[in-house]
């Protein structure tokens, strides 16, 4: 008898474990259901609300359906309130609390800048609500001022709030008076960089010009003293003639005496000559002005180089006067003879500043 008794209490609890199980399953089912049912209904509340372009309807609703789908369509939902809620001032409140969630959102998925970019909204937003609402209590109390004849609280109000806003208005004023004035400097300071470097480039420009000009007609004069160097010229021979025989000879064999031939002249190109002393004169002044400093100086070498740089053009033109001069010049140690070689340097000068002034 006991062991149906306990049979039937066993019979009892599983029935009323699956019942409970069975009712669950139904709740949930119900649940799930009901939720399907949220959706749909907020979907086409959302159509209506886009259709009649009403902002602010329509993110509150993408903020209500956002806590009931997938997280990443909840998101998007989310930014689409966000997005309607930024083209109206109607609702700050309510963007606000979009713009947090957003920023939650981001910040779950370690979307750390995003996140931020949208907390800096959300204090924007704090900040224009509490302007609001601190201009609201300032117009409470203007009315509660005026409907109880507080005027001289309200004149003291409206000129510490005019004082301020006049500070404000001179700090601003200095601030834009002071970015103009670096704006200002900052461009004269550019421009006059600007004018610098065209100046520098331009001279630099002249002076390349001026030396590859230069280097240019010592190429040429080069080339003028190799032709002159090898074209041939009469050279008097160093042996001296043997006297004839003073032999009488009969008349019909005695050698006719003929006449002396002239020595050969070479022939000298005029242009030529003319290029050459145009040379001279363009660098003969300053090299000769170098000599003179160096000699003063005692600087032998450079005198030398001086020498030795004008050589070609001097003899080329005047090889009677300089050869043999500038060679001694050049080859002579000044310490073997000071004096001859001072006296080959006197007349070196001279020749140069007569080559200078008579050809010039």
């Amino acid at each position: 008898m006991e062991f149906s008794v306990v049979k039937a209490l066993v019979r009892l609890v599983v029935v009323g474990v699956l019942a409970v199980q069975w009712g669950g399953m139904q709740a949930q089912d119900g649940s799930a259901i009901q939720a399907v049912d949220t959706i749909t209904a907020l979907e086409k509340r959302i159509v209506v609300a886009d259709s009649t372009e009403d902002a602010v309807t329509g993110a509150s609703l993408r903020l209500e359906l956002a806590g009931l789908v997938k997280s990443k369509q909840g998101l998007k939902l989310l930014q689409e309130a966000a997005g309607l809620l930024d083209t109206t001032t109607l609702a700050l409140e309510l963007a606000m609390r979009v713009h947090r969630d957003l920023a939650d959102r981001y910040t779950a998925l370690h979307s750390n800048e995003k996140a931020n970019r949208e907390w800096a909204e959300v204090v924007r937003l704090s900040d224009v609500l509490r302007d609001e609402a601190a201009a609201s209590v300032e117009q409470a109390l203007f009315v509660n001022a005026v409907s109880q004849e507080r005027m001289d609280s309200l004149t003291t109000a409206i000129t510490l709030a005019k004082a301020n806003h006049t500070n404000a208005l001179e700090r601003l004023s200095a601030d834009h008076t002071r970015r103009q004035d670096l704006a200002l400097y900052a461009m004269a300071g550019g421009l006059l960089m600007l004018v610098l470097s065209v100046v520098f480039f331009a001279v630099h420009i002249r002076k390349q010009g001026a030396v590859l000009k230069e280097l240019r007609q010592e190429v040429t004069w080069l080339r003028m003293v190799t032709k002159k160097g090898t074209e041939p010229t009469v050279v008097a021979s160093s042996i001296t003639p043997v006297a004839p025989l003073n032999v009488e000879l009969p008349e019909v064999v005695r050698p006719i005496e003929q006449p002396a031939a002239a020595p050969a002249i070479p022939f000298r190109d005029p242009e030529e000559d003319a290029l050459l002393l145009a040379l001279v004169r363009r660098r003969g002044v300053e090299r000769l002005q170098t000599l003179r400093e160096a000699r003063a100086v005692g600087d032998n070498d450079k005198v030398v180089r001086v020498v030795h740089t004008m050589k070609p053009q001097l003899v080329s033109l005047d090889a009677t006067y300089f050869q043999e001069l500038c060679g001694r010049l050049v080859s002579t140690d000044p310490r073997t003879d000071p004096a001859r070689w001072a006296e080959d340097l006197d007349r070196f000068e001279t020749g140069m500043a007569r080559m200078l002034e008579l050809r010039g």
